[in-house]
């Protein structure tokens, strides 16, 4: 394991999964998109997690997901943008090609709260 605890993503804001502790994206272009992952509610369309480069998954088991299963859910069931919602969980790939596991839990406008697993 590489990092856990709780990381908050604001709206309108990207995540860097690869940094300890997770911080705000700014990619190598400066821009919040280029990160693993970013919350956009700008377009009064509902509030949406997306991916970055490569696509997340749901993981929808009730055993804790481990780093392998959480790469194969994301190369077989993956997709590019979800509604978050307490209790979820999602599987992440980062630029730096690791691995985590992000349970929602807490979902409103201004961010969403995880509790967060990195893995090397």
């Amino acid at each position: 394991m590489r990092w856990t605890g709780r990381f908050l993503l604001h709206s309108i804001n990207g995540a860097e999964l690869d940094t300890i502790p997770p911080s705000p994206a700014t990619g190598p272009a400066g821009n919040w998109q280029d990160g693993d992952l970013f919350y956009d509610n700008r377009e009064a369309l509902g509030n949406w997690l997306y991916a970055g480069a490569i696509p997340i998954a749901l993981w929808d088991s009730s055993d804790k997901p481990t780093p392998r299963a959480c790469a194969d859910a994301i190369t077989t069931v993956g997709f590019g943008k979800v509604q978050p919602k307490p209790g979820m969980v999602l599987c992440v790939a980062t630029t730096e090609r690791r691995i985590a596991a992000l349970e929602v839990v807490r979902a409103e406008y201004g961010g969403v709260l995880f509790n967060v697993t990195v893995w090397s």
